[in-house]
């Protein structure tokens, strides 16, 4: 049976209760893995072309912000956007790594990636998930909405 672990909050499968991915030591030293930035690509949906996202902010290919300045006539391709992507969210991991106190495990990581690249750094930042977090209260955090 498949589920979530309420610790690392990754996905484990099989008949594992209460196991958990094994904690990563030196969060300077994480970077996003690839089920993580998959994570990312199904949550933000390809789209080849620019459309305004939720604020109305110009976008193309899994959830890239246009700059001024920027544009694509011809849209990109799957390609482009993930090579798009893998720029875009450093910007989330360097928030990441600045902010929370606490080893985490990659899951975690990942999720916290994912919220900083969806919602951006101040909400992180004034967020009670990483007062708790950064207070040692794993279990706490996981109970706050994304």
């Amino acid at each position: 049976m498949a589920g979530w672990c309420g610790r690392c909050w990754g996905r484990w499968s099989g008949d594992r209760a209460g196991s958990c991915e094994k904690e990563v030591g030196v969060l300077t030293m994480m970077t996003i893995s690839g089920a993580g930035l998959e994570l990312i690509k199904v949550s933000e949906g390809f789209r080849a072309t620019v459309y305004k996202d939720v604020v109305g902010f110009g976008t193309i290919g899994y959830g890239h912000k246009l700059p001024p300045g920027e544009t694509f006539p011809d849209g990109v391709t799957e390609a482009h956007a993930a090579s798009f992507l893998l720029k875009d969210v450093r910007g989330a991991e360097e928030a990441v790594t600045r902010l929370v106190k606490v080893t985490l495990t990659q899951g975690q990581y990942d999720s916290l990636v994912d919220f900083v690249f969806n919602l951006g750094e101040d909400r992180l930042a004034s967020s009670t998930l990483l007062k708790d977090l950064n207070a040692g209260k794993y279990a706490e955090a996981t109970s706050h909405p994304h």
